[in-house]
């Protein structure tokens, strides 16, 4: 997979792991660009720490808790866990600094040989550890419904909640509301030059160029909500004030009742203090249906009614490791195209969208691919018209009837993706009542309506359960490859438990995954690391098992789409309720 090479983040082979944003500073060189601390935990140690400064546009990407080997991330620290919370309101809510305690413990110490009295931290060092270089890093406590501490930093709340695509966050960090909405929006033109009028209850919204449609959500409030102005108007304040020292920044909401997020952290007290390293969804409050119009419409098409047409300006990044320069603003090109850096894609909002399509005439033609015709088709007439669609760059010398498609290439999906798809389906189709997947952590997370969460990991008892693909990162004189991931699923329908078990397929193109049935969630929760010692032995041939873990066992091949392996796996749970 293509990576982005942060420039001057270490590059000793040894792994760095993010551990907090510190203070940001005007960028001289790059005014719309501010600079930010970046504080990194060495990976075997926790002691030893290094500041790096990097562009604040980048913190989309070098998210909080990623873990990175010569300026590359790998992955993201093993207690990082999904979670879901409600929230009635965020208008009250604690200010607290990293390193601030709550209460003291009392505790028998045997080295004095008396009772001593320790601090009781908000953020434990033993559960996160932040370094004293961002000690006065403030955050905020949200109370969640179910009565959860939620603690998070002013950047992960701006990154998560103020924007959609990284150039609409950029924007808005670094301008008024009001010219934050000049940015964004596009506002030259007329409605009269599209072929359908907006319906009585679209909202017409104009997009600037690279904004994403998906920007439309916070643009709107933007442009309507005192609260999202005032928000924003507080982070440019606070820039401008500090323009000629280090600073941290403070970050309140834009709005503030019925928040709902899906987030990535860290438990500090199981049930009772969530610590948020990544806000990687939210719903956006209420917003009407839209009509976009595009200031680039002429390139962009809805549903295929019309192919782009080809921009001239930038050329493609072709650059299989781009580097980010510290004090440079990240632009499209910046980023390679399999890289996500705005968080989940789904949108959580109950509002639709059409976009605008321009009218055809001469000041807004498309340019279209023209239709091949055979040359013995073609009169000399035709050619000489004016009007004529036919010229050399669409004349075949060869019949219509051995004019065959190139063969399409392969695509190779991941076995994970297809199970999970697959179990989505039978979901939604009400075929199963629910759908487990067991996290990196060991434990149960629903994802019915949801992304996957950090996936399980192979126990590593042989090279087959190391990912070799993935660059290795060094635990003193040893270099250690990550660990094979695994989707260990458990489905449950019509009073019977199924689990389904898909390997990460690195090289091979064709898929098994184990079902078993008969097993209580604990009994397979003991079972679960020993089958995947047993399938490292055979390199994941299920075949070769060993039959101490075949029982109430069958494979499922696919190749197909998730319609096709839903069916097999439908058909399975059928088999065993007869």
């Amino acid at each position: 997979m293509t990576e982005l090479v942060i420039d001057n983040f270490p590059k000793d082979n040894e792994l760095w792991t993010v551990a907090e944003f510190g203070k940001i500073k005007w960028n001289e060189a790059v005014p719309d660009e501010p600079l930010i601390q970046v504080i990194l935990n060495h990976g075997s140690n926790k002691r030893v720490s290094t500041t790096r400064i990097i562009a604040k546009s980048l913190t989309s990407y070098v998210t909080k808790g990623s873990a990175w080997l010569n300026g590359e991330k790998v992955g993201d620290i093993s207690t990082a866990v999904t979670a879901t919370f409600w929230f009635d309101s965020l208008r009250e809510f604690q200010t607290i600094s990293a390193w601030e305690s709550h209460d003291t413990k009392t505790i028998w110490d045997e080295n004095l040989g008396r009772h001593r009295n320790i601090r009781l931290y908000h953020i434990p060092p033993t559960k996160y550890s932040i370094p004293k270089e961002a000690r006065d890093c403030q955050y905020h406590v949200y109370k969640a419904n179910n009565g959860v501490e939620v603690i998070i930093s002013s950047i992960c709340l701006f990154d998560g909640l103020f924007g959609y695509s990284m150039k609409a966050k950029q924007i808005v960090f670094n301008n008024t509301a009001d010219n934050a909405i000049k940015a964004m929006e596009f506002t030259g033109f007329n409605i009269d030059d599209y072929e359908e009028p907006p319906l009585e209850n679209e909202e017409v919204i104009g997009l600037a160029k690279d904004m994403r449609d998906n920007d439309r959500f916070f643009l709107y409030h933007l442009k309507n909500s005192n609260y999202a102005q005032r928000a924003v108007n507080g982070i440019s304040a606070q820039l401008t004030r500090n323009r000629n020292a280090e600073s941290y920044i403070t970050v309140n909401p834009w709005f503030t009742e019925n928040h709902h997020w899906k987030v990535k952290g860290v438990w500090l007290e199981n049930g009772k203090r969530f610590f948020v390293l990544q806000i990687l969804n939210f719903a956006y409050p209420p917003s009407p249906d839209f009509f976009i119009i595009r200031e680039n419409h002429n390139i962009i098409a809805e549903n295929g009614e019309r192919e782009p047409t080809k921009r001239n300006t930038r050329t493609k990044n072709s650059n299989t490791k781009p580097k980010a320069a510290s004090d440079r603003k990240p632009s499209s090109d910046a980023l390679p195209e399999d890289i996500l850096v705005t968080g989940d894609a789904e949108i959580w909002v109950n509002s639709k969208h059409r976009k605008a399509i321009p009218k055809e005439n001469k000041t807004k033609s498309q340019a279209m691919a023209p239709k091949e015709k055979h040359q013995e088709h073609v009169s000399t007439s035709q050619m000489n018209q004016s009007n004529s669609d036919v010229g050399k760059g669409n004349l075949t010398q060869e019949s219509p009837e051995a004019d065959e498609q190139p063969d399409q290439p392969k695509v190779v999906p991941n076995a994970i993706m297809l199970i999970y798809k697959a179990l989505l389906v039978l979901h939604r189709d009400g075929d199963i009542d629910e759908v487990e997947c067991l996290d990196s952590t060991g434990e149960w997370v629903d994802v019915g309506n949801s992304g996957l969460p950090s996936l399980y990991s192979f126990p590593k008892s042989t090279t087959w359960g190391e990912n070799r693909t993935k660059p290795a990162f060094r635990l003193g004189a040893s270099k250690v490859y990550p660990a094979r991931r695994v989707g260990v699923f458990h489905v449950s329908a019509k009073s019977e438990d199924f689990y389904l078990i898909a390997i990460e397929r690195i090289r091979n193109e064709s898929y098994r995954t184990g079902v078993y049935s008969g097993f209580y969630e604990s009994d397979f929760m003991v079972e679960i690391d020993g089958i995947l010692k047993a399938l490292e032995s055979t390199s994941g041939v299920w075949i070769n098992i060993n039959s101490e873990y075949q029982s109430e066992f069958v494979p499922i091949t696919h190749r197909g789409d998730e319609k096709g392996i839903a069916k097999q796996i439908e058909s399975r749970i059928s088999a065993v309720e007869k």
